[in-house]
């Protein structure tokens, strides 16, 4: 029962976070053009649902899971039909938004940092060992 429960506990924080994130991507970033804006939301997002699942008792795994599972979602695939410079500027050319397919990988790397420093603060030990 407790791993049916992680497995459905797990897959509902990762349905949470993709969708928080692939949202945040389309008004703040798509529609409201604030690449800024949205890469320090997506960094704050995993931050806080770090907070939010330390507050539950012995949510550490299904955080963690969730939120690798998540980022790991969030890759852009691999494009092997057209050139790095010539999706650059499609991409530039169509979010009209300078280099935006960097900004895309910022946020992205924002979002771990946001989930490593949540991990960090409010699931880490500090252990102290004298001799």
């Amino acid at each position: 029962m407790k791993i049916i429960l992680f497995i459905v506990l797990t897959l509902l924080l990762f349905l949470v976070i993709t969708t928080l994130f692939k949202q945040s991507y389309n008004v703040l970033f798509f529609f409201l053009k604030k690449p800024i804006l949205w890469i320090v939301f997506v960094g704050m997002l995993n931050f806080l649902v770090f907070y939010i699942s330390s507050l539950a008792p012995k949510s550490y795994y299904v955080v963690l899971w969730a939120s690798l599972v998540a980022f790991f979602d969030n890759l852009p695939p691999k494009n092997k039909v057209m050139t790095k410079a010539e999706l650059n500027g499609l991409c530039d050319e169509m979010l009209d938004i300078k280099s935006s397919r960097l900004k895309y990988r910022i946020g992205l790397f924002s979002y771990a940092l946001g989930g490593f420093l949540g991990w960090l603060v409010f699931f880490g030990k500090i252990e102290v060992v004298s001799m």
